[in-house]
């Protein structure tokens, strides 16, 4: 990696940078909304954004090339703010422009941290650690949100685990208002609900379900997970797309139990649909994954198995076979939530990184 420990800035570059300001840099205002008014209200950031609206997730390397060129107008155009900044919270992958033109000399912050380091690919591994040698220094901080992905950031990418930092996908929502929709189509019969995006392994959860006739389940996804329609679903089995987070956490509340089938790579994704199970205080069923670690412990909080396909269909039936232990592992994951995902000790953490006292 690229070192610039003994990178000394000139006596009238550190007054102006000592002086300056912090600053929030992210794609959309719409992402990670409640986490920057902690930033401002608590730490005093400015804030500057590409786009007001809701903008897509990357999803290839000439999208991610159009994001740096988004960045990069958004920079320039508040230059003067960026150029004096002394500290720099950048949400995604606007870093990277960030810390370019740190490289050539444009700006001059004393501390970057990068909030949303995740890399979804291992085929994108390579690129970054090229990345890393050239613009990396001893002024970047990445905020990582999976303790696993420290040895996997530090081997994969060269990236020292003395700079990052651990701040989990918690849940940073005040909840003052009940916003819950529960759905008038939910029925009579009981059933398990799985939903969400990204990373999931929907084709193993149909497998699943074929050994279960007698469980209903409701699924709640996008139109983007395209593969649905190819997927041989049994009868139980319900399909609902792009639904509003209303509705979205209505049908949650009214399960019986969430079943979060992951796949198996080494991305961060899922925890934020996992911690919203665990506070709604519902069962959670998930496989065995890197990402889980952090948030789910086998037979305490919830029910890890190794495959979905094979092995969630036994889980299943014993969890129905000992009624009680819906109310024990939902209550267990319920109190692991107050504990280490609430808004309050997100907060918390949060203030501790940004004030540099928080370790990996």
């Amino acid at each position: 990696m690229f070192d610039a420990t003994a990178e000394q800035p000139s006596t009238s570059e550190a007054t102006a940078v000592a002086d300056g300001p912090k600053l929030i840099l992210r794609q959309s205002r719409m992402f990670y909304i409640d986490m920057c008014e902690h930033l401002k209200e608590r730490h005093g950031f400015a804030d500057l954004a590409v786009s007001e609206d809701q903008v897509n997730v990357f999803r290839s390397k000439f999208a991610l090339l159009g994001e740096q060129f988004a960045g990069l107008g958004l920079i320039l155009r508040n230059f003067g703010t960026v150029r004096r900044a002394r500290v720099v919270y950048a949400v995604g992958f606007i870093a990277l422009t960030v810390k370019l033109l740190r490289r050539l000399g444009l700006i001059k912050y004393e501390r970057l941290f990068w909030y949303s380091f995740f890399i979804h690919s291992p085929s994108w591994l390579p690129l970054f650690r090229v990345l890393g040698r050239l613009l990396d220094t001893d002024r970047d901080t990445y905020v990582i949100s999976s303790r696993g992905e420290l040895a996997l950031y530090e081997r994969e990418l060269a990236i020292p685990q003395r700079r990052m930092v651990y701040l989990p996908f918690g849940d940073w929502q005040s909840h003052q208002t009940p916003k819950t929709v529960l759905p008038t189509d939910a029925g009579d019969r009981p059933y398990y609900f799985s939903g969400g995006y990204s990373n999931r392994d929907y084709v193993a959860l149909a497998k699943a379900w074929w050994q279960v006739p007698d469980q209903r389940l409701v699924v709640v996804c996008s139109r983007l997970n395209t593969e649905m329609d190819e997927i041989d679903f049994p009868p139980n089995v319900e399909i609902l797309k792009d639904l509003p987070l209303e509705e979205f956490e209505g049908w949650i509340s009214g399960a019986k139990a969430c079943v979060l089938p992951l796949k198996y790579n080494s991305g961060a994704a899922g925890h934020t649909v996992l911690v919203q199970y665990m506070r709604k205080r519902k069962v959670v069923l998930t496989n065995s994954v890197d990402v889980v670690h952090d948030y789910l412990q086998d037979g305490v909080h919830g029910i890890v198995v190794d495959d979905i396909a094979t092995d969630l269909p036994d889980a299943i039936r014993k969890l129905e076979a000992s009624p009680d232990l819906f109310s024990t592992y939902a209550d267990a994951a319920h109190d692991f939530y107050e504990q280490n995902f609430s808004r309050t000790v997100m907060q918390r953490r949060l203030t501790e990184i940004v004030e540099g006292k928080a370790g990996s």
